[in-house]
């Protein structure tokens, strides 16, 4: 399954935001990622999202990292108040005192991992039980096989995993890791490769039957980037 993260910020109104999650659920998909900011504009558009979303998509927040621990614990009792499935990124990514606060206290899963490099960076935070959901990212953790070794760590300590975008890639690691929950709708690179589709009319991405990655260049992006040495 996917879900849609692209068209939010943290700066749109309850209004937009709604909008945008809307169009995603006529779209297929079941979940959907609005940005927040752990500042008092959030309420209103978590509100708004949920209220479009009903009881037939659930609900996931991206902070992208910009709160504090006061204000990092004011918004994981929001999110929990309105049945978020995860809080993503409430605090700087090497935060490691800061989440483990965060960890002991009621409330929805945290999901981090997009700017961690590598097992060994990720690693205290899945041992210590400080995150819920692990978000590899392809280029930050160092390509396919160390997201591997990601998910079969996270496997066995019973953590889920729900990679940073490029889903059509991601959906290979899918294929061989089963606590991968969710794949990311965030369509910034898919234009390189001629956009592919990323979900079907029901929210999922099947596994395809092309060689490799089953991607390739964009005539426009060969044309862009080539360099004749």
């Amino acid at each position: 399954p996917v879900y849609g993260s692209g068209g939010f910020n943290s700066i749109q109104s309850p209004t937009e935001a709604a909008e945008q999650a809307l169009s995603y659920v006529k779209r297929g998909v079941k979940a959907v990622k609005p940005r927040v900011s752990g500042g008092r504009g959030d309420e209103p558009v978590i509100r708004a999202v949920k209220d479009v979303l009903g009881s037939g998509a659930d609900l996931m927040l991206d902070a992208n990292e910009k709160c504090d621990s006061t204000s990092a614990i004011r918004l994981l009792e929001i999110a929990s108040s309105y049945g978020t499935l995860f809080l993503e990124e409430p605090l700087p990514a090497q935060d490691i005192s800061g989440y483990r606060r965060l960890s002991s206290r009621a409330g929805p899963g945290i999901a981090l991992g997009e700017h961690l490099q590598g097992v060994v960076e990720a690693h205290p935070f899945m041992a210590d039980d400080l995150c819920a959901v692990i978000q590899p990212d392809l280029a930050m953790m160092g390509g396919l096989t160390e997201c591997l070794r990601i998910a079969r760590y996270a496997e066995i300590v019973g953590i889920s995993v729900a990679p940073h975008f490029l889903p059509n890639v991601f959906v290979h690691l899918a294929a061989a890791a089963p606590n991968l929950t969710w794949l990311e709708d965030f369509p910034l690179l898919e234009p390189l490769f001629g956009d592919p589709q990323t979900f079907d009319a029901d929210g999922m991405l099947s596994l395809g039957e092309q060689p490799g990655l089953g991607l390739e260049w964009s005539e426009e992006a060969r044309e862009k980037y080539r360099l004749d040495v």
